[in-house]
């Protein structure tokens, strides 16, 4: 699991990093996705070598 805080951030920064949570966790989430689907088809192609 990731975690990120806001370091030194203002009242507005750190609003703006909530807000911007959820996003971010979608992003990630559908790269850690594509990145299992990649290395699913990697191991399927080397075993058939």
């Amino acid at each position: 699991m990731m975690q990120g805080i806001p370091i030194s951030a203002s009242e507005e920064e750190q609003a703006l990093f909530r807000a911007s949570h959820e996003g971010i966790k979608q992003g990630f989430t559908g790269t850690f996705d594509k990145l299992e689907t990649y290395l699913e088809e990697l191991k399927e192609y080397v075993k058939m070598d």
